[in-house]
């Protein structure tokens, strides 16, 4: 059972308050959601509360995918009881992080759920910036049939992504498989298949100090 498990009004309050101060939710609600359209099928957004839910439910949104997974705040169990009060389906993801590469077996769940989900979808991270940028080229990469080039747009700082920092080894996925695609073309999830080094990918990438400090340290990013 989740530590803020909403059967008692003093969980729930609880509750509120880790999603509200805790998990910055105030900052979402007195600034922006960074909530946009990659299609008409599909929104990207930052951590939903139960009332944004609610007005995504009203906007014809079928699926909610979560791609925190399951986390200690109490945004999580707040989230799983509004869509199903307001008749959304809520999917987990789990392998999905801002500062690592997501494994063969997570970019194959992860087109497997564009493929079965019911639509149109809402998909989230915590800010909508890192995992929801990359799960967002993803879905033009896999589901749109988007040349990788065009896709990795989803990852900018228009959504607050910073590449210099930590969070660019997102963006270094892509162009280790664009500087490969030069020299043997294939699609991108043949390359997956065939020829994605995580590990080694992950070595090959560098960081500026100055942008994870602020990512990190300043933004507190997740």
């Amino acid at each position: 059972m989740h530590k803020y498990h909403l059967k008692t009004l003093g969980n729930r309050i609880k509750a509120y308050l880790s999603m509200y101060f805790t998990d910055h939710g105030f900052l979402r609600a007195m600034t922006f959601f960074n909530k946009y359209w990659i299609d008409n099928q599909a929104l990207r957004m930052s951590q939903p509360s139960p009332a944004e839910i609610r007005n995504l439910s009203k906007k014809g949104i079928k699926t909610i995918l979560n791609l925190r997974g399951k986390n200690p705040y109490g945004s999580y169990p707040l989230e799983i009881e509004a869509c199903e009060k307001y008749g959304v389906k809520m999917i987990d993801i789990q392998g999905i992080y801002s500062r690592d590469l997501p494994t063969k077996t997570v970019i194959n769940n992860i087109k497997h759920v564009f493929e079965t989900a019911e639509y149109p979808i809402a998909l989230h991270c915590k800010s909508g910036a890192d995992r929801a940028g990359i799960v967002s080229t993803f879905y033009q990469i896999m589901v749109q049939n988007k040349p990788v080039e065009d896709a990795i747009t989803q990852l900018s700082f228009k959504y607050g992504h910073i590449k210099q920092s930590k969070t660019g080894i997102l963006d270094h996925l892509f162009a280790t498989y664009l500087k490969d695609n030069k020299e043997e073309p294939m699609d991108f999830m043949e390359w997956v298949e065939t020829k994605y080094d995580r590990k080694q990918t992950m070595q090959n990438f560098s960081d500026s100090w100055w942008a994870s400090t602020l990512v990190d340290k300043l933004l507190r990013r997740e």
